[in-house]
C-alpha cells in the first residue's frame, strides 16, 4: 500500500510540475501587466462584445472592416494576441423574497424549473502580449539563467550577481521599464477599438483571476491576489493537476474533476473553407457544452507575410503536377497536362494575397482552438459530436486533438505561443472574421438602481432563458430610468408578459404595483397575489376633491376642472382658468362632506357651468367623478378595471391624471410599478401626451417605472405621439408574423433595422419576446411554470374555476384555486 500511495503522489507531483511548466507567466509587472517567461509583457481587457442578435450580415461586416483596421496596428512580429472565450455553468437564477405565500410558491416553481435544465455564461477577454526585441535583453532572461524552474529559486543567486557587481541590474531594469513604456503605448489604444463592445482593463486580482481560471478548467473564476510581487505566478496560479490518456485529458480541482478535449482546424488549406465570413465561430460558441476557444495570433510584419506568402505560392506551383505527374516527365521526357485546377486556384488565391497585404498590411499565424470540458465521459463524447458538427457546417475540417491535445489546450493560455503546433497563415481580414468580438447581452443580476435607491442588495427584476442558453437577467433600469413599452399583436402572450413583470416586482422590500387593466385580464393575477381590484364590479365611485389637503393639492383640482371643461379642439382662455382656480378656492373652504363636482355649478359662470354639466347629475360622464363618497383607495398591489372608462376616451384621460396625482402622493422613494394595460389611448392626444411626460419625469426622480402595453398598432400607427414613448429604455416586441403590415411602426416609430424586424417576425409565438435596449437586441424565452400561468391565464376555464375558489369561503382558496390549475394542466401534458 505504501509503495502504491508512493507512486501516485509521484504521478500528482509530475502532473503539478507538467502544469507549472506550461503556464508562461513569470510575475505582476506593474497592476496590470504580467511578465512572461519569454520576456513578454502581457496585458488584458474583458469585454462584452457587440450586439450578437440584433445585426444583419452587412452591419457585421462592418465590425469585421472596423477589426481589420485596428488590427493594422498590430503589424509586427513582436506582437501576439489572444481572444477568449471560457463559457461555464451556472445555476444564473436571480430572485429575492416574495411575502404572499402565492407568489413565494410561484416563484420557487419558477427557480426549481429554471434548475433542471442547462444555462451557461460567456465571459469575454481579448489579450495583447509584446516581445522582446531579443530574449538576452531582459531582466526574467537573467533570472532565468539562474533557475529555470520558478522566480523564486533563479531570484537568490540572480542577488548575489548584484550585490557583487556582476549583474548589470540598473541597465535591465532601465531597459525593461522603457519596454513597459513601449507596451503601454499600444494597450492604451486597446480601448477604442470598439467602444460598443466595452473593452475593461483587467487590473490586479481581475486580471491574475483570469489567469487563474483560464489555467483551472474545473474551477470556477474568482478575483485572486498574490502575497508578494516576488511570487512565481507559473507555482502561484492554477488550481488543478493536469492527466490524460489518449483520448481526454483530465483537470482535478478543489471542487471537481473534468473531462477536456480539444478540437482544433487542420493546418491544410482544404481544411479551411473558400471564403471566411464574419462572426463564422458565433455560432459554434453556443454549444450546449462547458467550453473554452481561442484564437491565438502571432503577427508578422509586412515583408515576414509577404515571405509566406509567396513560399506557399511556390510550392502551390511546385507541386500542380503532383509527384507522379513530375515522375511521367522525368521518364518519359514530356511535358504532362496533368494539372491539378486546385492548386491553380490557391495559387491565385496566393497572389491576391499578396496584393491585400498592400491595402491592409496586417497577417499573421492564428491558432483557433475549442476546447470542450464535461464532468463525464459520456457527456464530453456527445459534446464532440455536437461541436465537430458545428464546425462543419461552417465548412471547416475539424481535428480532435489526441498527441497534441494538451499542447492545444496551452495554446489557450494567453502568453503561451510556444506549445501549439497547427499556426495557419491568415491575413488580417481572416483573423478579423474569427474574431469573437460579438456577444450576446445578458443584463445585469443587480438590479444597481433599485439597490442604490434601497441601500441594500437587489436582485434583477426577472431572469430569462434565451437561445444560446445563457441567463438575460432583466435589470429595470437603465441608469436611473427603468420605464417600457410592450408591443405586439393580440395572442401573442402580451398580458402574460406584463402579468409576470408585475408578479416579480413584488419581490422588492415595500414595494407598490399598480396596473391599469383592461378585460379583466390580469384581475386574477392581481386577486390571487393578495391585491385589491378595484372597478370589479362596475363604475368606481369617486369623488376627486377627496382627500386634497394642501396647496399642490388643490392647484392640481383646478388643472383637473380645466382639463374637463377645456374644448375637444383647444384650450380655456385665461379667464375661464382664473374663475374655476377662484371657484376650487371656494369649494376648499366647505366642509369635507360638500366638496363634490357638482357644488362647482353654482360657483362658475353660466358659460363654465354649462360645461360642466355633462360631468355632474344627469351629464353624459357623471357617473365617473360627480360621487358624494370615494371608493378608490390604493394599496400596496392594486388593479383598476379600465374597461368602463375607456368608452370615453377624454374621460379615460380625466381618470390618468387622477389616478397619478393620488399615486404620485405615495411616492416616497420605495421601488413603484406601474402597468398600463392597452395604453394607446394615453398617446392620442398631445396635451395628454405632455402631461404622460411629466409623470415620467416625476417617477424617474422617485424610483417609479411605467411600462405601457399595448396590441393596437393601427392606433398607435395614427398616433402622434408615439415616437417619444417609443425611446423609453425597454422595449419588449412581441412576435408578429405579419411585421411586414406594419413596417413603418417598427421602422420609423421604433426605429428598428431590417434584421431587428426579421427576428421579430421569426420570433416563437407566446414563447418568446424581443427585448430592444441600449442598442442591443435580445431573444428571450418567457417560460412561466404552471403555477404562474395559473394566475396569468384569461380564459373561460381559467374564470369557472376562480369564481368558484373565490365564492367558496375556504380560508386557502387562493392556493387550492393554484392547486387545481396545475393538477388540471398535469394532466393534458
Amino acid at each position: 500500500m505504501a509503495v502504491i500511495a508512493a507512486k501516485d503522489r509521484v504521478k500528482t507531483l509530475k502532473a503539478t510540475r507538467a502544469l507549472s511548466e506550461l503556464l508562461p507567466w513569470v510575475a505582476p509587472l506593474t497592476p496590470g501587466i504580467v511578465l512572461c517567461k519569454d520576456g513578454g509583457l502581457l496585458a488584458g481587457w474583458s469585454f462584452h462584445g457587440l450586439d450578437s442578435e440584433g445585426r444583419g450580415a452587412a452591419e457585421q461586416a462592418g465590425d469585421s472592416r472596423h477589426l481589420e483596421r485596428a488590427i493594422n496596428g498590430f503589424v509586427g512580429n513582436r506582437i501576439k494576441t489572444w481572444w477568449t472565450v471560457r463559457r461555464d455553468r451556472s445555476s444564473g437564477w436571480a430572485g429575492g423574497d416574495f411575502s404572499d405565500p402565492v407568489t413565494r410558491r410561484v416563484d420557487a416553481s419558477a427557480r426549481a424549473a429554471w434548475n433542471k435544465k442547462s444555462h451557461y455564461v460567456a465571459h469575454r477577454a481579448f489579450w495583447i502580449m509584446v516581445s522582446p526585441p531579443t530574449p538576452a535583453e531582459t531582466l526574467v532572461a537573467r533570472i532565468a539563467q539562474e533557475g529555470a524552474s520558478g522566480l523564486l529559486s533563479g531570484i537568490g543567486p540572480w542577488l548575489l550577481n548584484v550585490l557583487a557587481g556582476q549583474a548589470a541590474f540598473e541597465n535591465d531594469a532601465r531597459r525593461l521599464m522603457d519596454r513597459v513604456s513601449e507596451a503601454e503605448s499600444l494597450f492604451e489604444r486597446v480601448g477604442s477599438l470598439f467602444p460598443a463592445a466595452g473593452f475593461n482593463r483587467l487590473i490586479e486580482e481581475r486580471l491574475l483571476g483570469w489567469l487563474n481560471a483560464l489555467a483551472s478548467p474545473s474551477e470556477p473564476y474568482h478575483p485572486l491576489r498574490t502575497r508578494s510581487a516576488l511570487q512565481a505566478l507559473d507555482e502561484t496560479l492554477g488550481e488543478c493537476t493536469l492527466d490524460q490518456n489518449a483520448s481526454a485529458m483530465y483537470f482535478a480541482g478543489p471542487t471537481r474533476t473534468v473531462h477536456a478535449a480539444a478540437l482544433t482546424i487542420k493546418t491544410v488549406p482544404d481544411a479551411w473553407p473558400e471564403s471566411i465570413g464574419p462572426g463564422v465561430f458565433d455560432r459554434i460558441l453556443d454549444i450546449d457544452c462547458e467550453c473554452v476557444f481561442s484564437l491565438a495570433t502571432r503577427y508578422l510584419d509586412t515583408e515576414a507575410a509577404r515571405g509566406a506568402v509567396k513560399e506557399r505560392r511556390r510550392h502551390l506551383l511546385n507541386w500542380r503536377k503532383g509527384l507522379g505527374g513530375y515522375v511521367k516527365e522525368g521518364l518519359m521526357k514530356v511535358e504532362t497536362d496533368q494539372v491539378d485546377s486546385d492548386k491553380d486556384v490557391q495559387a491565385k488565391e496566393a497572389d491576391a494575397a499578396l496584393l491585400d497585404l498592400s491595402n491592409s498590411p496586417s497577417a499573421g499565424h492564428a491558432f483557433p482552438v475549442l476546447v470542450l470540458r464535461a464532468e463525464s465521459a459520456e457527456k464530453l463524447e456527445r459534446s464532440v459530436s455536437d461541436a465537430s458538427r458545428l464546425f462543419h457546417v461552417a465548412e471547416f475540417a475539424v481535428l480532435r486533438e489526441r498527441m497534441h491535445q494538451i499542447s492545444a489546450w496551452a495554446g489557450t493560455l494567453p502568453g503561451q505561443w510556444a506549445e501549439p503546433v497547427r499556426w495557419s497563415y491568415l491575413s488580417g481580414a481572416a483573423i478579423a472574421d474569427m474574431a469573437p468580438i460579438r456577444g450576446p447581452a445578458r443584463g445585469s443580476s443587480i438590479a444597481r438602481h433599485l439597490s442604490k435607491m434601497s441601500g441594500s442588495r437587489q436582485p434583477a427584476l426577472c431572469t430569462f432563458a434565451t437561445r444560446s442558453m445563457e441567463p438575460y437577467w432583466l435589470e429595470p433600469h437603465l441608469g436611473d430610468v427603468g420605464h417600457g413599452i410592450i408591443l405586439g399583436p393580440t395572442g401573442m402572450g402580451k398580458s402574460v408578459l406584463g402579468g409576470w413583470m408585475c408578479l416579480r416586482w413584488t419581490q422588492y422590500s415595500r414595494s407598490r404595483v399598480f396596473v391599469f387593466d383592461k378585460d379583466r385580464s390580469l384581475r386574477k393575477m392581481i386577486l390571487l397575489a393578495g391585491g385589491h381590484y378595484l372597478g370589479d364590479s362596475g363604475k368606481m365611485r369617486i369623488n376627486p376633491f377627496a382627500g386634497l389637503e394642501g396647496d399642490d393639492d388643490w392647484r392640481w383640482a383646478t388643472d383637473f376642472v380645466v382639463q374637463l371643461l377645456s374644448p375637444d379642439d383647444g384650450e380655456l382662455e385665461p379667464v375661464d382658468v382664473n374663475e374655476i382656480a377662484t371657484a376650487c378656492r371656494r369649494i376648499q373652504s366647505l366642509e369635507p362632506g360638500d366638496r363634490r363636482l357638482r357644488s362647482l355649478k353654482a360657483l362658475l359662470p353660466a358659460r363654465l357651468g354649462d360645461r360642466l354639466a355633462q360631468w355632474i347629475g344627469d351629464g353624459r360622464y357623471a357617473g365617473y367623478f360627480d360621487h358624494e363618497t370615494d371608493g378608490m383607495t390604493l394599496g400596496a398591489f392594486v388593479g383598476i378595471a379600465m374597461d368602463e372608462v375607456l368608452r370615453f376616451p377624454r374621460a379615460a384621460r380625466a381618470f390618468m391624471d387622477l389616478a397619478f396625482h393620488r399615486i404620485g402622493k405615495q411616492l416616497d422613494g420605495a421601488p413603484v410599478y406601474i402597468h398600463i394595460e392597452e395604453g394607446w389611448f394615453a398617446l392620442d392626444d398631445p396635451a395628454f401626451a405632455r402631461k404622460l411626460d411629466d409623470w415620467l419625469r416625476t417617477l424617474r426622480k422617485l424610483n417609479g417605472v411605467l411600462i405601457l402595453s399595448t396590441q393596437s398598432l393601427k392606433e398607435i400607427a395614427e398616433s402622434r405621439t408615439f415616437t417619444g414613448f417609443a425611446s423609453a429604455p425597454n422595449r419588449f416586441l412581441l412576435p408578429n408574423p405579419d411585421i411586414a403590415s406594419f413596417e413603418s411602426i417598427y421602422r420609423d416609430g421604433l426605429r428598428l433595422t431590417r434584421e431587428q424586424m426579421k427576428i421579430i417576425g421569426e420570433a416563437r409565438p407566446k414563447g418568446e419576446t424581443v427585448l430592444v435596449r441600449d442598442g442591443r437586441t435580445r431573444v428571450l424565452r418567457v417560460d412561466i411554470p404552471a403555477e404562474g400561468i395559473a394566475l396569468l391565464r384569461a380564459d373561460a376555464e381559467a374564470d369557472e374555476v376562480f369564481e368558484r375558489w373565490m365564492n367558496s369561503g375556504h380560508p386557502e382558496w387562493r392556493m387550492r384555486y393554484v392547486d387545481e390549475m396545475v393538477e388540471r394542466q398535469t394532466r393534458r401534458d
